[in-house]
């Protein structure tokens, strides 16, 4: 599931200590894998996730999403995933999955469904914190992978002419983001600013020949238990930029009904 990518590791200056041993090789395998989701030259089949409803689950913002794959066989079933972030390896979701004629998937047996209704559409319903990516991966009864793909229920993306950054959570606490930047000049140097507590720290990096930069950031601040960081990145054309929230893992909260 590799793929051929430069992560740049940008390190705060001011590293809280909550992060006091710095592994390059663990935090480059970390974006490699939630950039192994997105790649148009994945090794497996894509998971398609449409999001088909909004909701509330226990007082925190939910989305549900309808699951579809194209190039698997109708005539078997399979095992559904999820591979959350900080976690080494996938687990399993959902046992005896089917896919139908238009490549659906639908719950097996009874015992295997949510809805206790066999053949039932699966609909995955996820909460999350903003910038969090859930992932899933399709395996045969060998729980070797088919396919796999994930959706980011509550994107941080910011926009401006035809660019965008967006910061990817890849730790709960959102102590390691990945930061994604998409239509800049090829082969442009492209400035980035992160913003924490007060503090600034910066550089450039390279568009690749799509015009893609990717980084690394390290948000923590010493003496802080959490915050918010603000990414820009700069190109010569336009200078998106977003917003996340790092320390204590707090899912999307539901919003209160107003009191009358």
């Amino acid at each position: 599931m590799r793929v051929l990518v430069t992560v740049f590791l940008v390190i705060s200056s001011a590293l809280s200590a909550q992060e006091p041993k710095l592994d390059s090789d663990k935090l480059n395998d970390e974006a490699i894998v939630e950039l192994s989701f997105r790649s148009p030259n994945r090794p497996f089949e894509p998971l398609v996730l449409k999001a088909v409803e909004m909701g509330v689950r226990a007082g925190l913002k939910t989305v549900s999403y309808s699951v579809s794959v194209s190039k698997l066989s109708r005539n078997e079933p399979y095992i559904l995933m999820s591979w959350d972030i900080g976690t080494d390896a996938p687990v399993v979701s959902l046992q005896g999955v089917r896919i139908d004629e238009s490549g659906t998937l639908r719950c097996g047996t009874k015992k295997d469904c949510p809805t206790g209704h066999e053949g039932d559409v699966l609909l995955l319903r996820v909460s999350g914190m903003l910038g969090e990516p859930r992932r899933f991966v399709l395996t045969g009864s060998d729980k070797k992978p088919v396919a796999f793909g994930e959706a980011i229920p509550f994107p941080a993306i910011g926009k401006d002419k035809q660019c965008t950054v967006e910061a990817v959570i890849l730790r709960p606490n959102a102590s390691v983001t990945l930061l994604i930047g998409q239509g800049f000049v090829p082969g442009e140097e492209v400035k980035r600013i992160s913003s924490s507590r007060g503090e600034t720290t910066g550089g450039t990096s390279k568009a690749d020949a799509d015009g893609r930069v990717v980084s690394i950031d390290l948000p923590f601040v010493k003496g802080y238990e959490n915050g918010q960081t603000s990414i820009t990145y700069q190109g010569s054309k336009c200078s998106p930029s977003t917003t996340f929230s790092w320390g204590s893992y707090r899912e999307e909260q539901a919003d209160k009904p107003a009191t009358p």
